[in-house]
């Protein structure tokens, strides 16, 4: 049995306020945590289940909820996150 390989953030940032913790990884992959995105979202909640809200988006922004989720160690005390890739494919204008 093969274990998933788990990255370590060398940097964090925060967005929107500080709601969203933000990571820079080893590889140099940009990630958003998980719960992050949801205290976004919600307006500072800080439980909820991503795809809840991800299943809730119209069709077009379909793509969002379709990239995996991202294992990673936190850089300042090696706990476990969960995040997702802070860039997504261009899907065309999404804005016309």
């Amino acid at each position: 049995m093969s274990k998933e390989r788990i990255q370590k953030a060398v940097a964090k940032g925060v967005l929107f306020d500080g709601l969203c913790d933000c990571f820079v990884l080893e590889d140099g992959e940009r990630i958003l945590s998980q719960r992050g995105i949801v205290r976004a979202i919600s307006g500072g909640r800080d439980r909820g289940d991503l795809r809840d809200y991800l299943a809730a988006l119209p069709s077009e922004f379909s793509f969002l909820g379709s990239a995996a989720s991202v294992r990673f160690s936190q850089p300042s005390d090696g706990a476990p996150g969960i995040g997702r890739p802070a860039e997504f494919p261009r899907q065309g204008n999404l804005f016309h």
